[in-house]
């Protein structure tokens, strides 16, 4: 015996692949929306991380340039302005100590000297008021401070650094940039007066 399978309705061949091809569509533009929102999300993030060292940065030089009682600028690895080395005094000991930023390979390095530290060929580098550190004093004492995140394209003429003797002032400049972000940061920080 063979049943009659006209009456019973089906979904036909042609109704399957519409709905297919709409399931499809669907799916395409809420993958597009996810991934357009995961894109977004990771442009943030750098953005985020590139201010926040920036930032960072910025922060402490501040801090170190108002506790200085006297700054130098000077060119540094083929950076106008590229080098910033700052003078503490202590008073209790009578003793110099010198902090340098640097300029070097799109980074931002740090180093610190007292006036009592062994410098080159093991000797004690005594210093007075009118000696400063050579670059050959600071061998060894370099630390990065940043990742590669320094533009240093974007700098031209005008330097990392700029000091104004008459207002005992830096100028800071920063250009940064991590792949195609780029964020820019200028302040300026006064150093404070000697006690004399």
């Amino acid at each position: 015996m063979l049943e009659n399978y006209d009456n019973e309705r089906a979904f036909t061949l042609i109704e399957i692949l519409i709905v297919l091809a709409i399931v499809g569509v669907v799916g395409a533009a809420i993958s597009n929306v996810l991934l357009t929102g995961m894109n977004v999300r990771d442009f943030n993030r750098q953005q985020v991380d590139l201010q926040q060292s920036g930032r960072g940065v910025m922060i402490r030089l501040e801090k170190d340039i108002r506790a200085a009682e006297e700054a130098r600028v000077e060119d540094a690895n083929g950076m106008t302005g590229g080098q910033l080395v700052l003078r503490f005094r202590d008073l209790d000991n009578d003793v110099y100590h010198y902090a340098r930023y640097v300029f070097y390979d799109s980074k931002l390095g740090w180093g610190e000297l007292n006036s009592t530290d062994t410098v080159e060929n093991n000797d004690i580098w005594d210093t007075d008021q009118d000696e400063w550190p050579t670059n050959e004093d600071w061998n060894g004492h370099r630390h990065p401070l940043t990742a590669e995140i320094i533009a240093e394209d974007d700098y031209n003429d005008k330097g990392l650094f700029e000091y104004d003797l008459d207002f005992q002032t830096v100028e800071i400049t920063l250009y940064l940039e991590l792949g195609d972000r780029e964020y820019n940061i200028i302040n300026t920080a006064h150093l404070r007066l000697p006690n004399r």
